[in-house]
């Protein structure tokens, strides 16, 4: 949202009004900084991208004369073409990655989080495979680890790309995404020592979708939640205490918020569990888009609300008697 046409921090999250003042004294001047050399290096790019084209042009009537192929010229003319144009974009995504990593330290240490973005080892991800929160996959990547506290318990946050491989009668691969989002835990203020897992109702193949030999169908009360979605637990009475009205109504307001991203999440060792297929979010923007803008800023901070809305939706404490649905902002 904006205020006469700027972006208004607060709009995206309450806990970003700070960042107006924080970005008038530290982010803009650097930002204003980076801004002239992204130009600059814009700049060189786009001679170096011309300058490569006629290079790809020579070269393609060349080994058009040469073979006689306009499948040879096109080939040799667009590789040329392709290679030139990649090299003289380097510079430019280098500082566009510097933007990025100064803006990302500049909002975690604002927000009293840290942030890794690669080469971690996934906290926990046995634990998400164990509670059956993600699908089986052949290949697995991570990145835009984010850890903190918020509502006095720790928690972590990242990215999962789980995908699975097809062969062909030839043995080609194909690559196909069966997960691309959030992976959450944090810990959960009420004590509990079941596991329980909630997740999207699956119609006929509840069954097939028994996180294990130990869980057993928990019959809910409230014939929204159980449209939508499926509980199983260890612990049957333990399931009904942890999953009161409260919570019935904030998981009911999560799949409003992520509707269509399959939210799925797991009471266990004293934690919550969460994960949802968001896509990639934290992405560092265009190279192209100015970086001194408070629209770049706002466009990060939203990504940062999803992750509080992710929190605030399950564990956010909720004073007096909830009427009608769950609000996070109302």
């Amino acid at each position: 949202m904006t205020k006469a046409g700027v972006t208004d921090f607060e709009s995206i999250h309450p806990d970003f009004v700070a960042f107006d003042t924080l970005y008038t004294d530290k982010l803009e001047p650097r930002l204003m900084a980076i801004e002239q050399e992204r130009q600059q290096k814009l700049k060189a790019f786009q001679r170096g991208s011309v300058v490569a084209l006629i290079l790809a042009a020579v070269l393609g009537a060349g080994l058009f004369f040469w073979s006689g192929h306009w499948l040879v010229a096109a080939i040799g003319g667009l590789a040329v073409a392709g290679i030139g144009a990649g090299i003289s974009y380097m510079p430019l995504s280098k500082v566009n990655s510097g933007a990025h990593d100064f803006l990302m330290d500049s909002v975690i240490s604002a927000l009293d989080m840290t942030y890794t973005e690669k080469a971690f080892a996934p906290p926990e991800f046995a634990a998400f495979r164990a509670l059956k929160l993600l699908p089986d996959d052949d290949r697995r990547s991570f990145e835009d680890l984010v850890t903190g506290t918020r509502h006095g318990t720790d928690f972590f946050v990242y990215e999962a790309h789980l995908e699975t491989v097809s062969r062909d009668k030839d043995g080609d691969e194909t690559w196909h995404t069966v997960f691309r989002g959030q992976l959450l835990r944090i810990g959960y203020p009420r004590k509990f020592y079941g596991k329980t897992v909630v997740a999207r109702d699956a119609g006929w193949f509840n069954a097939m979708s028994k996180p294990g030999s130990g869980f057993s169908r928990v019959g809910m009360a409230s014939p929204r939640f159980e449209k939508l979605f499926e509980a199983w637990s260890t612990d049957q009475v333990e399931a009904r205490d942890l999953l009161d009205p409260v919570v019935l109504e904030r998981f009911l307001e999560l799949e409003n918020l992520f509707k269509g991203k399959q939210p799925r999440a797991a009471f266990a060792d004293g934690a919550l569990y969460l994960a949802v297929e968001t896509g990639n979010v934290l992405q560092k923007g265009s190279s192209f888009r100015s970086i001194a803008s408070r629209e770049r800023v706002g466009d990060l901070l939203k990504e940062f609300a999803i992750i509080f809305d992710l929190i605030d939706v399950i564990v956010k404490p909720v004073e007096g008697r909830i009427e009608g649905s769950y609000s996070l902002r109302g």
